[in-house]
């Protein structure tokens, strides 16, 4: 009879085989590789660190995937066998042994990665070997910030147990990012995931308790339950993920339903046990026997005390209600909060307000709600001026309008309005017809403060109103830049005005004080002085022919738009005013066909993609020259050849040199027979080819005659 094997856990499965058929150690191998398919970290170190490497599977597999040059040590207190380009030593990893020899290995170098996937002998006590995992990796941690480099990559595995979530924490001030993952190779039964840190934060410092079990996975204080969420919100159910109180494997709690009664905190019964039992014991308890016969005990309340988690808020507030009364029945003491309220009422008087308190909070109210009133209409009016900039910017109203729609219509001002006075002797002064002509120091100061307030309201409206100008400037440039390069490139013309943009006419207009007036600058000369518009072109030819004069040049300078009173005015004024309050000038057709050819000449030259090309062209040929010099100069040193041998060399090299390839000729392949319906290079045929057919013949013919109709 053939002995059959036992298959533990299913341990011989897919990737047990595939461990096989691959050579790997173990088939631990394809959780580092599934790992590194998602994170990427193997390909990007050089030093690596293996914690508990044994067999030795992932140092097998961080051979293969690092660079050939890299560094791997494996550690583990089991002996591992050799492996190429590894070097391995057995230690335990808790010693300071096992760190002297790590360091001896690395010498100088930082580890980019730090593998450990180092787990106890598991046996039946799981408490006691999920804490020995959580220490051991606690300890792989400790020897990775001593070895590992900044923002390198820590790996390692944990069981999920109750000192996990102490463990990512500890790992989440050391890394920038930390993510738990549990690869496809890993079994579904085991408890053990994978956590990848990355972005060491190395830091100068550490505390010697940060690493230390015995802080780090010290228990804590358990929180007091919250018993009222249980109670007033039954169906929000939190899970306990943390596990359940010792000794309790039944989760079925019960208590005498007299213990709910006499308790001073009935919330805390009814969130914590199962059932208010009404069972008598066997001796008899008198107090029970009397609460059952008692009427207000119904059979509600009994099919309520059976089950208390199945009860609502409503179920609750039932039994509380009924506790209360068989309180009374029993004679209990209510709270003696509820005694202190109802004596505090019994002695409670209303005293009557005093009057003058009364008129002070009044008049206190109203002041409260005039300042609210001014500060809306203040936002109001802030708004209001906003809007009328952003007109303003898109041409929608003109500048004279600003501050029309405030003062109302022309030549209505602002009524009389009693209703701003506040202080009696003022209203009683005007009711007796008397004028006050002095005001007050606290009215001077009240009017100070509020002339500061508008001025720096204005001056923060126009460095607004400036602000945004200047943005609508560049806006405006950079879309007749726009404008000008997509007529540029469909080859617009125009009639008289061919090669001239907007903005040559706005700066010629910008500099007329400058053409009127010239000043000689050091370092320009008249030479370097370029004519790029009509106008100047028509001044240089009058100019030229003698038809004007530099004095004439200045008269002419002197007109009704010569006003120089520009001091304090806006910006985007000034610039209105300079394009539509100058002298129109005079352009002759001469002036303008001048322009236009040498714009012309400026627009026939190559664009700079063709300069560049020919400039490259030029610097591989002097490069080539050059490099041919050379070799000439070192043939002609050489004594051992003849001067004739010399000669024919060095007109070889000019030959190859100067010699241009001779253009390649495409190759027609007609598709048909083998060569129809193919992808590809077709057999037989070398360099430049292209397939052609009958289609393409057509084609050809239809193009041909229409290039012919087009010449006649």
């Amino acid at each position: 009879m053939a002995i059959q094997k036992k298959h533990g856990k299913g341990r011989l499965d897919k990737w047990y085989k595939l461990a096989k058929e691959k050579g790997y150690r173990a088939r631990a191998a394809f959780k580092l590789i599934q790992l590194n398919k998602k994170y990427g970290f193997l390909e990007k170190s050089k030093v690596l660190l293996d914690l508990c490497a044994a067999p030795g599977s992932w140092c097998q597999v961080a051979a293969e995937c690092m660079p050939t040059e890299s560094l791997i040590v494996g550690v583990d207190l089991a002996p591992i066998k050799p492996i190429p380009r590894v070097i391995t030593f057995q230690s335990d990893i808790t010693t300071d042994k096992c760190r002297a020899t790590i360091r001896q290995h690395l010498k100088t170098w930082k580890a980019d990665t730090v593998l450990h996937d180092g787990a106890p002998n598991v046996g039946t006590a799981w408490v006691q070997d999920a804490f020995s995992q959580a220490e051991l990796a606690l300890q792989s941690l400790k020897l990775a910030t001593e070895f590992l480099v900044a923002g390198g990559t820590f790996v390692t595995k944990v069981f999920r147990s109750k000192d996990y979530n102490s463990l990512l924490w500890v790992f989440k001030q050391l890394f920038t990012s930390v993510e738990a993952t549990k690869p496809p190779s890993s079994r579904n039964v085991s408890a053990e995931i994978f956590v990848v840190c990355r972005g060491f934060k190395a830091p100068k410092r550490m505390d010697p308790k940060f690493l230390d079990p015995r802080h780090v996975f010290a228990e804590l204080q358990d929180p007091t339950p919250n018993n009222e969420a249980k109670v007033f919100n039954p169906e929000k159910k939190k899970r306990k993920r943390e596990g359940y109180e010792e000794g309790d494997y039944t989760q079925h709690k019960e208590i005498p339903v007299t213990e709910f009664i006499n308790t001073t905190d009935p919330i805390a019964i009814l969130g914590t046990y199962n059932t208010l039992s009404f069972h008598q014991s066997p001796s008899g308890d008198l107090a029970l026997a009397t609460l059952e016969r008692l009427p207000e005990t119904t059979d509600e309340i009994r099919n309520c005390c059976e089950d208390l988690k199945v009860l609502g808020k409503k179920e609750f507030r039932t039994l509380l209600r009924w506790r209360l009364k068989v309180r009374e029945q029993f004679g209990l003491a209510v709270k003696k909060g509820a005694k202190k309220a109802e004596e505090s009422e019994e002695v409670a008087e209303i005293e009557p307000m005093d009057e003058e308190l009364a008129i002070q909070e009044e008049m206190q109210r109203l002041q409260e709600h005039e300042s609210s009133r001014k500060k809306k209409e203040r936002r109001r009016e802030n708004e209001r001026k906003q809007k009328e900039i952003v007109r303003l910017q898109m041409h929608m109203i003109t500048p004279t309008d600003i501050g029309m729609e405030q003062s109302g219509p022309m030549g209505e001002g602002a009524m009389f309005s009693i209703k701003p006075i506040t202080r009696e002797g003022a209203t009683r002064n005007i009711t007796s017809g008397k004028m006050v002509d002095v005001q007050s120091e606290e009215d001077e100061e009240s009017s100070a403060t509020s002339d500061v307030a508008s001025d720096d309201e204005e001056d923060r409206l126009e460095r607004e109103l400036d602000a945004m100008y200047e943005k609508y400037q560049e806006d405006r440039e950079e879309r007749d830049s726009k404008l000008r390069a997509k007529k540029a490139r469909k080859g617009l013309e125009t009639e008289e005005w061919e090669g001239f943009s907007e903005s040559d006419k706005e700066s010629d207009r910008l500099s007329d004080d400058d053409e009127d007036a010239p000043q000689a600058q050091p370092g320009i000369l008249r030479n370097d002085i370029d004519i790029i518009t009509a106008e100047a072109m028509a001044l240089a030819q009058q100019m030229a022919t003698g038809e004007k004069t530099s004095a004439d040049v200045v008269d002419d300078g002197f007109n009704k738009y010569a006003f120089r009173d520009i001091d304090g005015l806006p910006e985007w004024f000034l610039d209105d005013e300079n394009k539509h309050s100058k002298p129109l000038r005079p352009i002759t057709a001469a002036a303008a066909a001048a322009i236009r050819e040498k714009m012309r000449a400026i627009n026939a030259r190559p664009i700079k993609k063709v300069r560049e090309a020919k400039g490259r062209k030029k610097f591989k040929e002097a490069q080539r020259l050059e490099k041919l010099k050379k070799k000439s100069a070192l043939l002609a040193e050489d004594e051992g050849v003849s001067e004739r041998d010399k000669a024919q060399t060095i007109a070889r090299m000019m030959a190859r040199a100067t010699k241009k390839k001779p253009k390649q000729n495409v190759k027609l392949v007609v598709a048909k027979g083998g060569n129809r319906g193919i992808s590809g290079r077709p057999r037989g045929v070398k360099g430049k080819y292209k397939i052609v057919d009958a289609r393409l013949k057509k084609d050809v013919r239809a193009q041909k005659r229409l290039a012919k109709k087009r010449n006649k």
